[in-house]
């Protein structure tokens, strides 16, 4: 028992971690919008197989595209919606950049 509750341990940081991202997805949306603030919105197909409590929005990720990393990730995000390139796709567990969507934490073209 003690075995199993050890292992169990090691494999949550991992199994909370592997549910916010998708490799392979297809972005399907883009929004942004004054009433907005600094935020855009992407939508992805296949959907992440978890959210976060505080997500309650039908787009995925979020982020804020006026910093120098938020640039480099627009312009990354817009090829592939232009292009229909697939992408790996990953966000936090958290919704800080806009209350009711997961931060966008990573993406790599693929």
């Amino acid at each position: 028992m003690k075995n199993y509750l050890i292992s169990l341990l090691i494999l949550l940081p991992s199994i909370s971690i592997a549910n916010n991202f998708v490799d392979g997805a297809t972005i399907t949306r883009l929004q942004a919008g004054e009433h907005y603030g600094n935020v855009v919105f992407v939508q992805v197909s296949p959907l992440p197989t978890s959210a976060p409590e505080c997500q309650n929005s039908v787009f995925s990720y979020a982020f804020d595209p006026t910093t120098p990393v938020g640039k480099a990730t627009l312009s990354m995000l817009l090829a592939a919606y232009a292009s229909g390139k697939k992408v790996y796709i990953h966000g936090y567990n958290q919704c800080t950049v806009y209350p009711d969507s997961r931060d966008l934490r990573t993406v790599r073209l693929q």
